[in-house]
This record gives structure tokens, sequence and C-alpha cells, in this order.
């Protein structure tokens, strides 16, 4: 294995100088998994980067050469690279720093038009994800297990903030193609010990602000473990639609704008999202000035339920809505 500073900065300067022919390609990619064996066999990172001081600059330069990363050996085999260098409980500066360095690679490398190996590429990604769940299943168990027998220490508070810290690392995920698997997977991990407290503002202002691009299932989880953030935008959503009466939107329209709403069909999905959806719509019948005509209001409803349809049932909540249909029509409204 010819990995030595003296061979790791003759490659640096070839990539620095211009580009690699095809037999030349095929002897770096041997050499990156040669490194990256290099970097598993390594106790720490710092014992990486004082043996390979050049190792850094040259893992930076190969993610800018298209035509060398076209090879999905090599482009695997780089990943692999920055994975090896990622931890979750950092013990020196040196591993702070490589892991958020190394996380921001893999995510760029993730994000540009890379051919990865196929054979290994779900795999690969998928174990990364796995393993970094185990790790902070791990974290939670030792931290519940504190919690259950003796009051909070604030050496163990720090441990908590530590976690949030770490779990504020894995960011970049979502802007991948796996936040879908890793972010399922870390609310069951959290659920597992009944801790959200781990997550940080910064770390749900950005899971929130990917939602868009992803799945229902992992949205509606999300809105399941923090309904707060629900119940703000379904009751904006559900106003804004109901307010377009008084600009002559039909009945049709006014249903067709609900069954459209993203927010009612993840209700459409689950109990609890769609308790609260009817409680939003109570709440609105309840208030003493109501920001909605009254006809617009029962359409509203109708238009929800229709949305809902058999899940109504299915949850246990018919009840709830015979009683809102009683609430809807007995309420005396100001005319507008």
């Amino acid at each position: 294995m010819n990995v030595r500073e003296n061979v790791v900065a003759s490659w640096l300067f070839k990539l620095k100088q211009d580009y690699l022919n095809k037999s030349e390609i095929l002897e770096l990619r041997d050499f990156i998994q040669d490194v990256n064996q290099i970097l598993n066999q390594n106790k720490t990172i710092d014992e990486a980067i004082q043996a390979l001081p050049s190792l850094p600059e040259f893992l930076d330069v190969l993610c800018v050469h298209s035509e060398i990363l076209a090879d999905k050996q090599v482009a695997t085999s780089l990943v692999e690279c920055f994975h090896s260098m990622t931890y979750f409980e950092t013990k020196t500066e040196t591993e702070k720093i490589a892991s958020l360095w190394a996380w921001k690679h893999i995510t760029y490398l993730l994000k540009i038009p890379i051919q990865l190996d196929q054979s290994q590429e779900r795999y690969l990604y998928l174990n990364l994800i796995h393993e970094k769940v185990m790790e902070i299943t791990a974290a939670l168990q030792y931290q519940f297990n504190c919690s259950t027998t003796t009051t909070l220490t604030s050496a163990k508070l720090l441990n908590a903030t530590d976690m949030s810290a770490a779990m504020d690392c894995f960011i970049p995920l979502l802007g991948t193609s796996f936040s879908d698997e890793f972010l399922q997977q870390l609310f069951l991990c959290t659920d597992q010990f009944h801790n959200i407290s781990c997550y940080s503002q910064f770390c749900l202002s950005a899971i929130e602000s990917s939602l868009s691009n992803l799945s229902m299932k992992t949205t509606i989880l999300f809105y399941e473990r923090w309904p707060e953030k629900y119940i703000l935008r379904l009751r904006g959503s559900l106003l804004a639609i109901m307010e377009c009466c008084s600009d002559g939107t039909t009945v049709i329209d006014l249903k067709s704008r609900i069954a459209q709403s993203e927010m009612v069909k993840y209700a459409g999905e689950s109990a609890l999202l769609m308790t609260i959806a009817l409680k939003i719509l109570e709440e609105v019948c309840r208030s003493s000035k109501p920001m909605v005509q009254k006809d617009c209001l029962q359409t509203a409803l109708e238009g929800l339920l229709q949305t809902l349809g058999t899940k109504v049932k299915e949850f246990g909540l018919e009840s709830g809505t015979i009683y809102l249909r009683e609430l809807c029509s007995s309420i005396k409204y100001n005319s507008q």
C-alpha cells in the first residue's frame, strides 16, 4: 500500500496541473481506495493528518474534477474517504473540524451530477444513515438511563447539548435524496426515548424548510411530533382559502381549493392531524368576531369533510364532525 506524503503530494500536483489520462485515472482509483484503508486503520484523524498533511487538499481538489468523478468507482471511493472522516462524538478539535468538513463534501458530491456505482450507492448511503442513527440511539439510551435514575446533572445536560450540536452536523443530508430515510429513522429513534428536546431550533428550522422536498410520510411524521407548527400552517391555510369567498369564489372553487391543500391532505392521513383540523374549525366557529361569512364556513366544513372522506370514520371522529355541523348551523353571524 503506497500511501505516503510524497505520493499524495505528487497526485495533488498532477491534479492541479492538467487533466489525467485514462490510465492515470485507473491508477488514481486504486490509490484512493488505499487512502480509504489508511483512514480506517488510523485510530484518529489527527494521526492521519500528521502523517499525510497534503491529504485534505488532495481530497478537496478531487471534488472539482468532473472528468475524474465520471468514473463510478473513483466517485464512490471518494465518498467513502469522507465518510471515514466523520465522527459522531468528537474528542479533539481536529475531529470536530474534519467531521464538519467531510459532511460538507459528502453533501456536495450527492448534489452534483456524478454517476456513483449503482450497485453500491444506496447500500453505501443507507448504511451511513443507519450507522449515524444508531450512534444517536446509543447516546439517547445513555441519557434516558440517566434521567430515569436521577435528576439530570449539569454534566448530563451538557451531554444533551452536545447531542444537539452533533445532530446539526447531519443537516446537510436534508438536501439529498436520502433525507426521507434519514428523518424517518431519526424520528423513530427519538420516539423510542420520548425525547425531542435534542433537536435544536436550528435543526427544526432546517427540517421545516425542507418539507416541500420530502415525502408525505416524512412530513406527517414531522407535524405529528411538532403539532404546534401544523396548527399555525393549517389555520393560516384554511383562513386564507375561506377569505376568498369575499372575492366571489364559487362553492365549487372553494371546495376545490380545500381538496388541493397539502395541509388538509396531511389531516386525511393522520388521526392526530385530523383532530387538530376539526379543532381549528371549531375555534373559527366559536370566534366572537368571525373572519369569514357563515356560508363560507359551512362550505369549507363540507369541503374539508369530503376531502377527508372515509378516514373520518376510520379514525373514529364521526361524532366530532356531527358536532361541528351543528355548531356551524347554530351560531349567529353578523352580516358582512
